[in-house]
């Protein structure tokens, strides 16, 4: 039976990330995939089980670049796509081993996760584990490392002791919507993708009607904060925003706040940011910009900077905030900075109107409600589709 063993696992591997990412999105599958290059007894096994996971998993990434590079080779993408499987497949057949030492499992999970190359990892399989134990934060996420570390070990005592801390997790769970008087606006217009750099100019007159249709739809709504989508005003727009500032001081006196992203140039850098507007204003850029996409060094015109230093919570309308822009949400590494210094709301913001006929909407809206059941925060998704 030794030899069905490797096809099997990887096999299982294929269908747990197809019912996490795809099919009924029951995205506490995707630790499967761990589980089973825990069980591996090659190392050969132990890739297939990686690129199995990854190729399904990035499966929606080929049709997205042709979206946003506008005209990308579809044997260019699919064999990017194909490279950055094998790279982190590459990963889990290094950090295996046939001692099944307890702390690979752990050097594993960190190395997915934190920088670099956490920066680059897509939906890690750890976003599952919100559906395990939910509404544990990072206690869950170390309950289900030490339960990968120590399975091989006592493996009825520790399935035992993860069925139980899951029964208690869920017991206790109670799911939280938005923040009261927060809502969240999704839009459905035309991104140029990778043509819409920060040095593109908006219409003068389509932005200044951007802008007025944001501010009358606050006025006419209840709602204390209003989010919008990443890139929704454009570029440039500071003169067409000063136009308005009779309106934004009264969303003051109201207590409204007016959330909306968009992409400018601040001392000559290309920056994809978020701005609040009236109450609570603030200005949010993007730390980890989607590499060789927008993170793109080599390219000064289109390089959005990594911003490694940068704050991680942001307050709006008191509440101390994580802010996800684009593909941040889908990278835990932010998320779990972000959640160490206690926030108490979690919004989410993109622009996939150039990834509309694949499943990446999907994915990216499953990965910001998989942390935000993880963690029980509060949160609102505002997505160009």
């Amino acid at each position: 039976m030794d030899r069905f063993r490797g096809p099997f696992l990887v096999m299982l591997t294929l269908a747990a990330a197809w019912l996490a990412w795809y099919g009924p999105a029951l995205v506490g599958m995707a630790p499967v995939a761990l589980l089973c290059w825990l069980y591996a007894r090659t190392r050969w096994t132990a890739f297939a089980i990686g690129f199995a996971y990854y190729g399904v998993t990035y499966a929606c990434l080929p049709g997205t670049m042709d979206g946003f590079f506008h005209g990308a080779r579809p044997v260019q993408s699919y064999a990017l796509v194909a490279v950055l499987a094998a790279l982190f497949a590459l990963v889990w057949a290094m950090l295996w081993g046939r001692d099944r030492a307890w702390w690979r499992s752990i050097v594993l999970l960190v190395v997915l996760t934190v920088p670099p190359l956490g920066l680059a990892h897509l939906w890690n399989p750890l976003f599952g584990v919100s559906a395990w134990f939910p509404g544990t934060g990072l206690l869950g996420l170390v309950v289900f490392t030490a339960m990968l570390a120590t399975l091989r070990y006592w493996p009825r005592m520790v399935a035992a002791a993860a069925v139980a801390a899951a029964g208690l997790a869920h017991a206790a769970y109670v799911s939280q919507a938005a923040p009261p008087g927060w809502v969240a606006v999704d839009t459905a217009t035309v991104s140029e993708g990778y043509a819409a750099s920060a040095s593109t100019t908006a219409d003068d007159m389509q932005q200044f009607q951007l802008i007025e249709q944001m501010i009358q739809k606050a006025q006419d709504s209840e709602a204390s904060v209003m989010v919008w989508p990443e890139s929704h005003l454009g570029g440039v727009l500071r003169p067409a925003l000063d136009f308005f500032s009779s309106e934004w001081a009264q969303l003051t006196r109201e207590g409204k706040t007016v959330v909306a992203g968009f992409s400018t140039k601040i001392d000559g850098r290309n920056i994809n940011a978020v701005g609040g507007y009236g109450a609570s204003p603030f200005l949010w850029e993007q730390r980890f910009p989607a590499m060789g996409a927008m993170w793109r060094p080599w390219d000064a015109g289109h390089n959005f900077p990594m911003r490694l230093g940068a704050p991680y919570l942001q307050k709006i309308d008191g509440r101390w905030t994580t802010i996800a822009v684009c593909f941040e949400a889908g990278i835990l590494w932010p998320l779990v900075a972000s959640q160490l210094q206690g926030p108490q709301a979690y919004i989410a913001v993109g622009n996939l109107s150039w990834g509309r006929s694949t499943n990446l909407n999907r994915q990216g809206r499953l990965a910001v409600s998989a942390w935000a059941r993880l963690t029980n925060l509060p949160h609102l998704v505002a997505i160009n589709n």
